[in-house]
């Protein structure tokens, strides 16, 4: 694909402009020797701003061609780290520490690397999986390849179809890989893994009645067993050396009030303020960083989940 932009520089003066560059492909830039592209930012899906610099008050009408270069279908390991054992291969005075207290990498919307064009419950508009379908999609990988590389929270948001009797992973449009298939591939991997934590955060429960979340929950607890780790008391610490100590493998969080009627145990499903989500809900950075600090300030015992998503940006 070869694209072609003329700027007219008629003044010693710099142009920026964008480029939307499709998923698996970086841009190459090559052009007249008068002119300089430099690439400021490049992001797959995202726009890449440039900069053509004049070299001189005269300089006359140039073109600038960029050369679209395919990239390699999977992500890239990084060097020299056990990724999948990261956890286990801790320092003993860093396994110590509370768990709120680590920095853990985590998914969002975990389980959409592979939508179907089916719309969920969540869905608020008109469903064309054309356009939905790369909003929606928030990973690339599946839950396997995610904890292979390093990722220890998972985040889910689940449907239900009463018309199918079935549960679904959801964020507009439904998973094709079932939520037990998701769950199964966690413990599979814990099964190979026993050193390894994963934080399991059921975010939103679409048309969910209060057994149909009691009969999902139940099923989640008899999936993983002696893996799950009761919510603590007060005197004791929730440390990656306890849970390692316990054969505890599994933090469950359950953002929903119980009912009365509720039989899940409560024991097993940390609450929302254990870990609450923090989204401060703006794309300025110094706001992010001063409205985290804050949160930080209020309270130092709760395990903060934060969120970050890359979004494109306009040029003004």
């Amino acid at each position: 694909v070869l694209l072609h932009f003329i700027a007219p520089l008629l003044i010693s003066c710099s142009f920026q402009f964008s480029i939307l560059i499709p998923e698996g492909f970086t841009l190459n830039p090559t052009c007249s020797s008068k002119l300089q592209p430099t690439c400021v930012h490049t992001l797959t899906w995202e726009s890449v701003f440039l900069t053509i610099l004049a070299p001189r008050v005269d300089a006359p009408i140039q073109s600038a061609r960029f050369r679209l270069k395919a990239m390699p279908k999977t992500a890239p390991r990084i060097p020299d780290i056990d990724l999948e054992n990261w956890m286990g291969n801790l320092p003993e005075n860093i396994k110590e520490k509370s768990l709120t207290w680590l920095s853990i990498p985590g998914s969002h919307n975990s389980g959409t690397c592979d939508l179907s064009s089916e719309a969920g419950n969540d869905a608020f508009c008109l469903n064309i999986p054309m356009f939905a379908r790369p909003w929606a999609t928030c990973q690339r990988f599946p839950i396997t390849y995610q904890l292979e590389h390093g990722i220890r929270y998972l985040d889910f948001r689940l449907d239900f179809d009463s018309t199918k009797d079935r549960f679904f992973i959801t964020h507009f449009l439904r998973s094709k890989s079932s939520p037990k298939t998701c769950l199964e591939s966690v413990r599979i991997f814990l099964e190979e893994h026993p050193k390894e934590v994963v934080i399991i955060d059921f975010q939103h429960f679409y048309h969910f009645s209060d057994s149909l979340k009691d009969q999902f929950l139940a099923g989640v607890l008899d999936l993983f067993e002696s893996m799950v780790c009761p919510v603590p008391n007060e005197d004791q610490l929730l440390t990656l050396a306890y849970m390692q100590a316990n054969g505890f493998q599994v933090v469950l969080i359950n953002r929903y009030k119980a009912c009365k009627s509720c039989k899940t145990p409560k024991n097993l499903f940390f609450s929302p303020r254990d870990f609450p989500t923090y989204w401060p809900d703006t794309d300025n950075a110094t706001e992010v960083i001063d409205k985290a600090k804050m949160a930080c300030r209020i309270q130092h015992s709760f395990g903060y989940i934060t969120q970050e998503q890359r979004t494109s940006c306009t040029l003004i």
